[in-house]
């Protein structure tokens, strides 16, 4: 599993990098400087936006099937990533 800084650090500096769960690769593409879109075999299953408050970075998911799920708030992508392949299973 690829670590919570690793992963801050990609977020930072890379438009697009994978994340291996599941056995599948999460491919992360970053679409603006504060919004990345999921995709699983080519099929995007989702995306996130950032937002800071105080010290702290948010992100919050949307997931084209699941719309009431909007919002859902995480410190942590790896979270929103497992809850998009949770409702695409």
């Amino acid at each position: 599993m690829t670590e919570y800084f690793d992963i801050q650090r990609l977020l930072a500096e890379s438009p697009e990098f994978a994340i291996p769960m599941r056995g599948l690769e999460a491919l992360v593409t970053k679409v603006r400087d504060d919004r990345w879109h999921v995709s699983i075999d080519d099929v995007r299953i989702g995306s996130f936006g950032a937002r800071s408050e105080g010290r702290a970075l948010f992100f919050a998911s949307e997931i084209p099937s699941e719309p009431e799920v909007t919002n859902w708030v995480s410190d942590d992508i790896t979270t929103l990533i497992e809850r998009m392949l949770d409702l695409r299973e």
